[in-house]
């Protein structure tokens, strides 16, 4: 959170005991498990994205992250494939690094017209990744190519909030927050036009999560309730 602190829960015992307690000397902006469930990814005000084993509690900076990222961190995530992981940060720049060498095999300068990238997602497959930012566009790229991006979605409108996207569980679509932050927006990945947008009256939605295997949608927002939506006409 934003005194720095991390902590993982394990679930599975009655009392849902700390096995982690991390201190940082930074706001934690994100957090990521890696697939196989021994390292959590995170990301904080600083440049060097930190890696923490949940068998020894040790600490750990990718090599060559320092001279990479010129700002303060703003995502991470792994890719599905444990093979890479990815880290955004807010002069709009984003890095694909090797989970083995720690090495950057992708660097994207000013992604998102030098505004913060606030989200990073790898698809399934772990080729492509999703990126949004706070200049109201989600944008795709060919993690094997490493070329430039491959579609982009919504018309540029700088925000004031840190927007994310998500695939849909088909991966045929991609929903995206607006700028204002007052709807949710579907666009179809092949065309890189909208859909459809689902919307709670008077009230922002903060954060959503799109189910992996299904068609569900919850989002959450200043109402303090959580809604649930069916898209399954999109599958």
């Amino acid at each position: 959170g934003r005194e720095g602190h991390l902590y993982v829960f394990d679930f599975s015992s009655p009392s849902k005991a700390i096995v982690l307690r991390h201190e940082d000397t930074f706001p934690v902006r994100h957090a990521a498990f890696h697939p196989s469930g021994s390292h959590i990814l995170f990301a904080t005000d600083h440049n060097v994205p930190r890696l923490i084993s949940l068998q020894d509690g040790q600490l750990l900076a990718p090599y060559e992250t320092a001279s990479t990222h010129k700002a303060a961190l703003a995502w991470c995530d792994f890719s599905p494939n444990g093979r890479n992981f990815v880290a955004t940060d807010f002069n709009g720049d984003f890095v694909v690094y090797d989970c083995t060498s720690s090495r950057a095999v992708l660097h994207k300068k000013e992604a998102h017209c030098k505004v913060p990238v606030t989200s990073a997602v790898f698809s399934r497959s772990s080729h492509t990744l999703l990126t949004h930012g706070m200049d109201n566009v989600a944008r795709l790229w060919d993690i094997r190519n490493l070329k430039d991006e491959v579609a982009s979605f919504g018309k540029p409108n700088k925000s004031s909030h840190r927007l994310t996207a998500q695939f849909n569980a088909s991966e045929s679509h991609v929903w995206a927050q607006d700028a204002a932050l007052d709807r949710l927006v579907c666009y179809d990945i092949y065309a890189s036009s909208m859909v459809t947008s689902i919307a709670v009256p008077n009230e922002l939605q903060r954060t959503f999560a799109v189910a992996p295997y299904d068609s569900g949608i919850v989002t959450a927002g200043d109402g303090r309730r959580l809604h649930m939506w069916s898209t399954s006409a999109l599958d």
